[in-house]
């Protein structure tokens, strides 16, 4: 038997229906948006990239955001999802957390109300060895 060390791992978030604007989302799927979330992260480690994908896309001229924070500032790792596309990503350069840090995802909607639905979305971080 061959086992593989896994050297990455994936938080996901997600929202049952509609979000509304600027708000933190939660870990898992469900329907919970707060004034504040922060995730602590166990150990050392690089986000990779954010994938986002939705039922519904946002509606003509509106652009939803996915930021993710660390320890409650903002970084660059930013996915859009814009107008009619169902699909958000963004994978530039990496954003380093130590233990214990903490992580959230905050959203915003510009342009217009959001008809996006149903939404998941996934950070995956490698882990520093």
């Amino acid at each position: 038997m061959v086992v593989k060390e896994c050297n990455y791992f994936e938080l996901q978030f997600g929202v049952d229906g509609v979000p509304t604007t600027t708000h933190y989302l939660t870990p898992g799927k469900n329907a919970s948006q707060v004034a504040a979330m922060l995730v602590p992260l166990p150990r050392a480690c690089q986000l990779n990239n954010i994938d986002v994908i939705a039922r519904v896309a946002p509606g003509a001229g509106v652009t939803d955001t996915f930021t993710v924070y660390k320890n409650g500032v903002a970084t660059t790792a930013i996915a859009n999802v814009v107008t009619t596309a169902l699909t958000g990503s963004w994978s530039g350069t990496p954003v380093t957390f130590a233990a214990d840090d903490t992580v959230s995802l905050y959203f915003t909607s510009a342009g217009g109300a959001t008809a996006i639905d149903d939404v998941g979305i996934t950070l995956r971080f490698l882990i520093e060895m």
